[in-house]
């Protein structure tokens, strides 16, 4: 069957096709059907528009499907929302700590545990009243250079 280009009304060109006018005025909106006048189509440019309009949405979904392209971005922003609420919840229950008081802690923590550390050499001189000077030098060195090491930041 050939068909010619004679000038059809949406509301025929859905009953042809076989589809919704919803579906066909996606189509109009997106320049898929040749348009000859107000409300009217070429039948036949409209009609193989229309099938090309819906291999490239078909060509486009397995496109997505890949991970790439709008539908990609969508799932994504999608999924930072529902990351950001679930974060939200999470400081509503008190389940969550600023970072900024995490660290201020820890930095406390190490504080005393590196005078803990300087203070070793002292503490093990009262114990052991019977090392020399030089031993308690070598143990406060050792503390040190460990200290150092640990440490983006020499003592």
């Amino acid at each position: 069957m050939i068909v010619d280009d004679r000038p059809v009304s949406l509301d025929d060109l859905a009953g042809i096709l076989g589809v919704h006018k919803r579906n066909l005025q996606t189509a109009v909106d997106r320049g898929a059907l040749t348009r000859l006048s107000r409300g009217k189509y070429a039948l036949g440019k409209s009609i193989r528009g229309y099938c090309e309009y819906l291999r490239e949405t078909a060509a486009n979904r397995d496109h997505f499907r890949v991970g790439t392209g709008l539908a990609a971005e969508r799932e994504r922003e999608t999924r930072e929302r529902a990351d950001a609420l679930a974060l939200k919840n999470a400081a509503a229950r008190g389940e969550l700590l600023p970072a900024k008081e995490v660290e201020a802690q820890w930095a406390d923590i190490l504080r005393m545990i590196r005078s803990g550390m300087l203070a070793l050499p002292s503490r093990v001189q009262q114990r052991l009243g019977h090392l020399s000077a030089h031993d308690l030098a070598v143990l406060d060195r050792e503390i040190r250079d460990t200290l150092d090491e640990l440490s983006d930041d020499p003592i």
